[in-house]
Parts: C-alpha cells; sequence; structure tokens
C-alpha cells in the first residue's frame, strides 16, 4: 500500500490555502512568494457550528481570516444576545484587539462548520525578525483593513480596489 507522507498532505493544504487567499483583497498587493510565506505563519482551524472562537474579555494576542463558512459576531446588550456581524470568506476578525492589546469587545462564534486562519501576535513578530519587508507589508494591509472598517463606520466614502465587501 502506497501512501502519502505528512510533508506532502501539509504542502498540499498549503498550495490549497494559497489558490483561495490570492483571490482576497486583503492579498492583492502580494506576489506569490510573500502569500506563501504569510500562509505558513498561520496556522488552519476547523471550528463546529456554534463552536466559540474567542468570548468578550479575552486577551486579543491573535487574529484569524474566515477561509470558509461563516462566523457570527455577538454582543450581549442588556442580557440579550446581538449579532452584530455575519462574516464569511476573506473577512478578517478580532484586528482591533490584536493590534491594541486589549480585551476582546465581542464574542466571535462559528454559524457553521469553518475553517480559519489563525495569525498570533508572536508569529507576526517572529516573521517581522526574519523578514521585515513582509512583516511591515502585513501589518500595513491589516492597518489599512482597519482604517476602511472605522472610515465606512463614520460614512466616510472612498474608493477601494479589489472586492470592498471582503473588508469586512
Amino acid at each position: 500500500m502506497e501512501g502519502v507522507s505528512m510533508e506532502e498532505n501539509v504542502q498540499e493544504e498549503v498550495h490549497k490555502i494559497e489558490r483561495i487567499v490570492r483571490d482576497w483583497c486583503f492579498f492583492e498587493e502580494f506576489n506569490s512568494k510573500e502569500i506563501h510565506r504569510s500562509v505558513c505563519c498561520m496556522s488552519l482551524h476547523r471550528v463546529e457550528k456554534g463552536d466559540v472562537i474567542f468570548r468578550k474579555g479575552d486577551i486579543g494576542d491573535y487574529l484569524f481570516f474566515v477561509m470558509n463558512g461563516s462566523i457570527s459576531i455577538m454582543q450581549n446588550k442588556n442580557g440579550i444576545e446581538k449579532k452584530i456581524a455575519s462574516l464569511g470568506e476573506g473577512a478578517i476578525v478580532g484586528e482591533v484587539s490584536f493590534f491594541d492589546g486589549f480585551y476582546r469587545s465581542a464574542d466571535a462564534v462559528a454559524e457553521k462548520q469553518s475553517e480559519i486562519l489563525i495569525l498570533s501576535t508572536s508569529t507576526l513578530n517572529q516573521l517581522i525578525k526574519k523578514d521585515e519587508h513582509l512583516g511591515v507589508k502585513l501589518l500595513m494591509r491589516l492597518g489599512k483593513t482597519v482604517s476602511l472598517r472605522l472610515r465606512k463606520m463614520v460614512g466616510d466614502e472612498v474608493e477601494v480596489g479589489g472586492d470592498a465587501e471582503n473588508l469586512d
């Protein structure tokens, strides 16, 4: 019986992820090598419907990209759970706490079976030490995402290249 090595499985999974993220607005200014290095810094996690990815009050030491499926952002206001957002493929979740180091302001819950790519602050810091150019490029792109969301919240319309809906 001929098997496939663990390393071959990992490489196949990495290439699958690269093919998916290549089409996301977030990575539109990244070349193939930069996408590969970025993906290799992240960990893929599968979550089931109803799984809590993080809770309000958790420390924000990572962010994640939604590979597939959908994630609800929930807040409890006066004892009532309210969905404030439903995020799908290409969405970035948890970036504010990732930057400011404060606690999460809401819960993130899987609406259905989903796959997420997690980027931790410690992994990004290691990347910056190894490849400053790519680390700074990722940080600048994340900063642009946060900025565009803030502008959207205050009603400031700006022209955005690529798929602006995936910035949510």
